[in-house]
């Protein structure tokens, strides 16, 4: 049975945890050529931790080369493309990998220290009431 190839209408972001260029395999052997799209061009593929069809998860990105330029780890990026599209595929004890395929750019919105920074400023006593209230209206 094949990958089921779902489209990604929501938008998509994520923290990067790795950014690398993959290389062919032949016969489980590592090729001197590249892993090219659709189009024939070599892609990075970046690993995020990121929310996609409603599971916060970790995902793979491919994009050209050049939209990864200036990526690093611990950048927050959102995806953008015109036919943004995930391969999903089962992974070990149940987990469903996801590959995002389609990006044709990314756009550094933040950092992790950033993200992380402004989560430790949000008072936690609140979020136990306000959880609360809501049952209660």
């Amino acid at each position: 049975m094949a990958n089921p190839i779902i489209p990604i209408t929501e938008p998509l972001t994520g923290v990067v945890t790795r950014v690398f260029q993959p290389w062919a395999y032949v016969d489980g052997k590592k090729t001197d050529k590249r892993v090219v799209d659709e189009q024939g061009h070599p892609i990075t593929r970046l690993r995020v931790f990121g929310r996609i069809l409603g599971a916060s998860q970790e995902i793979t990105i491919d994009v050209p080369d050049h939209a990864a330029e200036g990526v690093a780890p611990e950048d927050a990026v959102l995806v953008a493309g015109s036919s943004i599209r995930a391969s999903l595929r089962g992974g070990d004890f149940g987990a469903v990998e996801a590959t995002v395929l389609g990006a044709e750019a990314l756009k550094i919105v933040s950092t992790a220290e950033q993200l992380f920074s402004s989560l430790a400023k949000v008072p936690t006593s609140g979020a136990s009431s306000s959880a609360s209230s809501s049952k209660e209206s």
